[in-house]
Order: C-alpha cells, then sequence, then structure tokens
C-alpha cells in the first residue's frame, strides 16, 4: 500500500547569510552547509524526539550525537539559521542556536503559550524575523509572537468554527495566512451535519483578520492544501471526503467530493477552475495525499472496483486497496505513474533549495526514508532511518 500525503511546512528556502565561525575562536571555519531533521525514534524505555543538525544529510542518523526534545506532542519547525521545537505538553516554545563551526545545538529562547489558552497547537507559521502565528480555529485563538526575541506579541480573537481540528498545512504568502478548515467525520451514519463546502480560512497579519472563505463546488469536511514545484497551489479533497459518497446521500447542491480546486496568486479561489479527479480516474476513495510537479498531480486513491464495507464501522478498511495515481492539470487526462510503488507513507516535505523532499516508509515498515525527487519519476534514496523511527522534519538552515 502506497500513502502519499503532505505535511505541514513553512518558510523552506535557505539562509545566504555568510556569517564567520564562532567568533571566539578566530581559526573556525563556518561549516559549508547544515542540514536540520527532527525525528522520534521507537527507544525500549519508549518513544523519543530527537533534533539533529549535520552539514549534509547522513545515510543513517545515530541519536548519541543528536539532542533529545522530548517523549511526546512534539513538533518542530525552522526558520532562517534556527531550528523551534513546539512540546505542547510542556505548552512551550524552543528556539535552538546552531554553532556555524561545529553545527553543535544549544537553547537560544524559550517562549511560554500556557497564558494564551490555546491549547494544542501545530508548527507556527513564520511570517518575517518579527512575526510568527500559533493557530487554533475551534477556539477562535491566533497567537502571535516575535520569533527574534521569543516573546509573546499579541493574543488575536477570531470567529471560531466549532469542531474544527488543526490544520496540517498552513500557507503563507504576501502578509496572508491560508488555513484550511477540517471539520470532524461524523461518528454515525448517515446523518450529516458538518458544515458545507470546502473551508478555507485567510489571515490577514496587517490587519489581523480573520476570513472564511466557502466554496460550495465542492464537498468540505477535509480540504488540504497541495502546492507544485512551480508554485501552484490547489485545493484538494481530504479522504475522509470521499466516504461521504459511499454512505450518506448527496444532493447536487452538497459539492462534489472529488473536485480540485485552484487557488491563485491572491489567494483567492479561482472562481472559472475545477476538476473532477474521479471522472479521470474512477475511484471510490481519493487519499487526500498528494504532490504536484511540473502540473502533473500524484496521488493515492481505491479504485471505483472495491466496494465500500458494508458498515459504516468498518471504514477506512478500503486503504489496503490503495494504489498511486496521477492527473496532468494542464490537459485534465491521466498519466502512468509507477515511481513510489517500494514505499508507502510517503509525505511531501515541501521544496528546498529547488528540489521537493519527502518522508517515506519501507512497505514492512521497519525502515523510514528521506526522498529526494529529481525529477517526476526519479527519487532519491538520501537518508534511512531504522528501529520503526520516523522523520518529523527536514530544512537546510544555510
Amino acid at each position: 500500500m502506497l500513502l502519499i500525503g503532505a505535511v505541514s511546512f513553512g518558510m523552506t528556502s535557505c539562509n545566504d547569510d555568510n556569517d564567520s565561525g564562532d567568533p571566539s575562536d578566530p581559526d573556525a571555519t563556518e561549516a559549508g552547509s547544515a542540514w536540520v531533521t527532527g525525528f522520534r525514534a521507537q527507544l525500549p524505555q519508549g518513544r523519543v524526539f530527537y533534533l539533529s543538525v549535520t552539514e549534509e544529510l547522513p545515510e543513517s542518523y545515530d541519536i548519541s550525537s543528536a539532542v533529545e526534545v522530548g517523549s511526546g506532542g512534539i513538533f518542530f519547525e525552522s526558520f532562517g539559521d534556527n531550528p523551534y521545537t513546539i512540546d505542547n505538553n510542556a505548552q512551550t516554545i524552543t528556539k535552538w542556536h546552531v554553532d556555524r563551526s561545529t553545527l553543535e545545538l544549544s537553547v537560544e529562547g524559550l517562549l511560554s503559550y500556557a497564558s494564551t489558552g490555546i491549547g494544542n497547537v501545530r508548527e507556527p507559521v513564520f511570517v518575517s524575523e518579527t512575526k510568527a502565528y500559533m493557530i487554533q480555529l475551534q477556539e477562535g485563538l491566533i497567537v502571535e509572537f516575535n520569533p527574534s526575541t521569543m516573546q509573546l506579541n499579541q493574543t488575536i480573537n477570531v470567529e471560531p468554527i466549532e469542531d474544527s481540528q488543526l490544520a496540517t498545512v498552513f500557507t503563507a504568502r504576501d502578509d496572508k495566512i491560508l488555513i484550511p478548515v477540517f471539520t470532524p467525520v461524523p461518528d454515525e451514519c448517515c446523518v450529516f451535519n458538518s458544515p458545507k463546502g470546502a473551508i478555507l480560512a485567510k489571515f490577514d497579519t496587517t490587519t489581523n483578520t480573520l476570513e472564511y472563505v466557502v466554496d460550495n463546488r465542492a464537498f468540505g469536511l477535509h480540504p488540504r492544501l497541495v502546492v507544485g514545484n512551480n508554485g501552484s497551489m490547489y485545493i484538494q479533497p481530504g479522504t475522509n471526503t470521499s466516504i461521504v459518497d459511499g454512505y450518506f446521500d448527496l444532493e447536487p447542491e452538497d459539492g462534489n467530493p472529488y473536485l480540485l480546486l485552484r487557488v491563485n496568486d491572491d489567494m483567492t479561489i479561482d472562481p472559472d477552475f475545477s476538476l473532477d479527479l474521479s471522472e479521470i480516474v474512477p475511484m471510490n476513495v481519493y487519499q487526500a495525499a498528494s504532490f504536484i510537479f511540473d502540473d502533473v498531480l500524484v496521488f493515492n486513491y481505491v479504485d471505483d472496483s472495491n466496494p465500500y464495507p458494508e458498515a459504516y464501522s468498518d471504514w477506512p478498511g478500503l486503504n489496503a486497496f490503495s494504489q498511486p495515481g496521477a492527473i496532468n492539470l494542464e490537459t485534465g487526462t491521466r498519466v502512468d505513474f509507477t515511481a513510489l510503488e517500494g514505499f508507502q507513507r510517503v509525505f511531501s516535505r515541501g521544496i528546498i533549495n529547488g528540489f521537493n523532499y519527502f518522508f517515506a516508509s519501507s512497505l514492512d515498515g521497519n525502515e523510514t526514508f528521506i526522498l529526494k525527487q529529481n525529477s517526476l519519476t526519479d527519487f532519491e534514496i538520501v537518508t534511512t532511518i531504522s528501529d520503526a523511527g520516523s522523520l518529523r522534519h527536514v530544512n537546510q538552515l544555510w
């Protein structure tokens, strides 16, 4: 089984600052590059999260040279020259300093957000050297902090969406943050009370205002953003969106659960573009897990020859039959794609220095990898983690 996905990413361009090495050592030589990786290891005593910085991405990791950062509720992000770890158990964000000569990690700043009431959060969205945001729409809270000083700037109250879930992809452009709104899957069949339409929240960081954008052409529930290697952005249906077609009676006005929408450069939804993916590739389930390379959308799906389980409670058993698919978005035609058949759970980390990087697992689940995409069908294994470890973050700091 192959599952291709997207994980949250922020600013992935590397920093051009050419500071010299340790100023206290006049003979110190600056490392030519610095790659940060956040990962989880499964040890006899339980799960442990680690942060590591190396000059190049290594073929494998030695946890003895990494820094232990927690055992649960940990997220990773990086901005500029600094990695950040988010600890939801402690309600803190730690900013890490990387020595430009030795690449050793040390704590540069610590911020507690317990007093804001925002609760559990995912990765912050970094907009500038002085502005980053933690977002929790279920509580109607957006917390702004200063990454340079690691001080809270303000807590912004916005219109909440009750029962919404933490989104996994935020995208920031031109002082605006685009957030897909997740609403929960119904516990029981077959009454659907969640809001209709694909819902996106657009937050303007210059005015501290939030606008909800609803497109009723698509059925909502779990819309996700996918960004192409050329900067194009689309709203794709979520995995859980597709189940509605199998168990719930839909009317045309409820929206299409297989519809792909395009986001314009100004973060508005293009009213003149939509693509019914199920008309091109017959399917029962579209896995909201994909990447776009040169206008080819690669995704995971369950074809329409596999019936839905009779009992709603047995879903998502169809995932066992999932397979990769690909569609050319310019021509609206199907494309043959077999390049990732040797992997499962392939998640896009984002574009770093012009290349798309992915996290992936072996088919037996015993190894995880960092993959570098050189072309639509050429994927290079850069790093391997064994013993049921999992990768959570990778970026080039400089």
